[in-house]
């Protein structure tokens, strides 16, 4: 073979690897770029996910507070504030705290429930305090007109509330089956609210 007309399709061949070489490289560039963002992406979700249990695990909600009625937000917020602190005395929890309204605005007369209250305490021994003595002193603080609604639980994660419906959707369908038992979520599990002597005992 001529090497004289050797040397142009050598020349091509060897540009075409060197093309596909870059290409190549500019692609690995660009995995490696991707799974660094990506690596990144999850260190910060696990971060964002750790900070958010470590205060659901020092907080609780409260269900069926009335809404206050003052006229500007400051007021209500200030209403919500003191009313919580008059439960936390009868409870005996002494600690300051940070609380708020979750969900839209309420409407007067619009008929729909007082919005949950998320209640965010200095630490969890605080949360595991007030709900030890909320299960103690319950019922003997909803006989106040203004509490007889009232409902505390720990804050939970999107996955335990799912089961947390499930388990009410249960204690749901054992009543109407029992229509003289209160079937009732104590300490995770469903037991009949005159057994709860009885299971505080036992576990």
């Amino acid at each position: 073979m001529d090497n004289n007309s050797a040397d142009p399709v050598s020349k091509q061949l060897l540009q075409i690897c060197v093309a596909l070489l870059q290409q190549v490289q500019k692609q690995q560039a660009f995995i490696s770029e991707q799974d660094h963002e990506l690596q990144h992406f999850r260190q910060q979700k696990m971060m964002e996910e750790a900070i958010q249990d470590h205060e659901r695990r020092r907080s609780v909600v409260v269900q069926g507070m009335p809404e206050p009625v003052g006229d500007k937000p400051s007021e209500r917020v200030a209403a919500d504030r003191t009313e919580l602190s008059h439960v936390l005395d009868e409870l005996g929890v002494e600690c300051p705290l940070i609380s708020y309204r979750m969900g839209p605005p309420y409407q007067a007369g619009s008929g729909h429930r007082p919005r949950l209250i998320k209640v965010i305490l200095p630490a969890s021994k605080f949360q595991r305090q007030l709900l030890a003595e909320w299960n103690k002193k319950r019922t003997q603080l909803k006989q106040n007109g203004k509490w007889n609604t009232v409902n505390i639980r720990p804050s939970l994660s999107p996955a335990e509330l799912e089961e947390r419906k499930a388990m009410q959707k249960e204690c749901t369908e054992k009543r109407k089956a029992e229509p003289n038992a209160d079937w009732i979520i104590y300490a995770g599990s469903i037991v009949k609210r005159s057994e709860v002597p009885n299971f505080r005992k036992n576990n």
